[in-house]
């Protein structure tokens, strides 16, 4: 029988073979199984099953979903699970409810390369075994050069992981709303250099709600800017708002971290109900840029900060702000 379990002539079961059959818009179901190969897909599609694909992913094509996958290995062009081919702009892609797994041999799990336009989603995956210094990086570590519309990074898991997630927007046109919302990741106390669970930049809107992360700390003592936060976002592309809220983000070295200062914009907002014990900082807000003695180049409004649980950090230590972020933050009173 010269069909195979696709229903397709002479294809042996390659998953290639049925993207390269399957009509542009269309949904292709995979079969419960392994393909050791690694896919290519070059026309907007949706891939949604139970199968495990083990060389990779190579997304070329505007408006692609996968949906449910074990996902490891990778495509020739990049050590990384899934890699944006950026020989032309990719528009829309959504990763979900699928295994991400890097094997802790130096992959990424999703390289973006600078190509990434409209909406950008992560939901409901497991992310492990990522032993390199990004886990998910939009733009190849590097400033924007195309401008994506919004960012969805929710109720996701991760595992043995030990590098950033970062998210950048265009600061010429940044994106609507980034919203990091649920996800769980345990560091375990593992000493680490790479700088943050999830930056964010250049967003008008940054959400952070139900996220739950310990045990990111670097080196003993370490507070440095760029080492060891949880959150991490700034914006040199205007006024721009937080909503960060009912985060267990307790044991880590530094909570919540916002750059001000110079060409940084200060935000506007609210970041209330979230555990900060046993931080090193629990809350930051220091100056990248030389200080100019202005709040950013637009102070906004307070940030309301009430109803935050500090615990055993020492209360020198709860916060560590340049001083004309700490007059814009209304701190209320803590719970601790």
């Amino acid at each position: 029988d010269p069909y195979d379990n696709f229903n397709l002539c002479n294809n042996n079961n390659s998953l290639q073979g049925v993207i390269d059959a399957a009509a542009a818009g269309g949904t292709v179901t995979v079969l419960a199984g392994t393909y050791n190969e690694t896919i290519t897909i070059d026309k907007s599609l949706t891939l949604t099953g139970s199968g495990s694909v083990t060389g990779g992913v190579v997304i070329a094509a505007d408006d692609i979903t996968i949906n449910g996958l074990s996902l490891s290995g990778a495509p020739s062009q990049k050590e990384t699970v899934i890699f944006v081919d950026g020989s032309a702009v990719r528009d829309n892609v959504t990763i979900s409810n699928c295994t991400i797994d890097g094997e802790s041999t130096g992959k990424f799990a999703f390289y973006g390369s600078n190509a990434l336009t409209g909406d950008l989603t992560f939901d409901g995956n497991t992310i492990k075994n990522i032993s390199t210094w990004y886990v998910i990086d939009n733009t190849g570590s590097s400033a924007a050069a195309n401008a994506l519309d919004n960012v969805v990074f929710s109720n996701n898991t991760l595992e043995n992981v030990s590098g950033s997630i970062a998210f950048r927007g265009l600061q010429s046109d940044p994106m609507t709303s980034a919203k990091i919302n649920g996800n769980t990741a345990n560091y375990s106390g593992t000493l680490t250099n790479f700088w943050a669970f999830v930056e964010v930049d250049n967003a008008e809107h940054v959400e952070a709600i139900g996220n739950e992360v310990h045990g990111l700390k670097g080196l003993e003592g370490s507070v440095s800017w760029e080492r060891q936060q949880v959150f991490q976002f700034w914006s040199q592309a205007g006024p721009w708002s937080v909503d960060i809220h009912d985060n267990d983000l307790s044991g880590n070295e530094i909570g919540i971290a916002i750059a001000t200062g110079g060409a940084f914009f200060t935000p506007t907002g609210s970041i209330y109900d979230n555990d900060l014990s046993d931080n090193v900082n629990a809350i930051t807000a220091e100056l990248w840029a030389p200080d100019d003695g202005n709040c950013g180049d637009d102070p906004g409004s307070m940030v309301n900060a009430e109803n935050n649980y500090f615990g055993n950090v020492v209360l020198d230590y709860k916060f560590h702000f340049a001083p004309e972020f700490s007059a814009l933050l209304n701190l209320g009173y803590d719970k601790s």
